[in-house]
């Protein structure tokens, strides 16, 4: 964030952008990185959640959202430090869209799941899943798209 706002106090745009890419996908690597060891605990869930619990319906919750929420950690790092980057750039509107959609996806989705699919829970963490990816493309793209610029240019 602060290596942004000083590339956008100089109106460094190209530098601004670079350091915001630089440090999403860093992010990205280190989630997937980090993914690689969740990976082995989606692969074998029940070890790790009996770390946690004993209970048989617990466990099963606990594998559900494990296998299909967190593959997709790694896009919400993504966007997570796209938006911080954001932030040190004073531009907020891809973020805020992209927050919104988020949420909107999570909570729409999971109603639809529940009451229009009748998928239960397995449904709710689809909808997860489906936010997270969300999150990340829209912010991303949104700077593929729409990359910083001064404010006179029409950004």
């Amino acid at each position: 964030t602060t290596l942004v706002g000083v590339a956008a106090g100089a109106h460094d745009w190209r530098r601004a952008m670079r350091v915001a890419w630089t440090g999403g996908l860093a992010a990205f690597v280190a989630f997937v990185a980090i993914g690689l060891i969740g990976g082995g605990t989606a692969v074998f869930p029940e070890p790790w959640a009996r770390l946690f619990t004993s209970d048989s319906e617990v466990l099963a919750v606990a594998i559900a959202g494990i296998t299909r929420v967190g593959p997709f950690y790694c896009l919400f790092g993504l966007g997570l430090t796209l938006n911080f980057a954001s932030q040190g750039a004073a531009r907020m509107s891809g973020p805020l869209v992209g927050s919104l959609m988020r949420f909107g996806v999570a909570a729409a989705g999971g109603w639809i799941a529940i009451e229009g699919l009748g998928l239960g829970l397995d449904g709710v963490f689809w909808a997860v899943a489906a936010s997270l990816i969300t999150y990340g493309a829209a912010i991303g793209g949104n700077l593929i798209v729409r990359p910083w610029r001064t404010r006179e240019s029409g950004a």
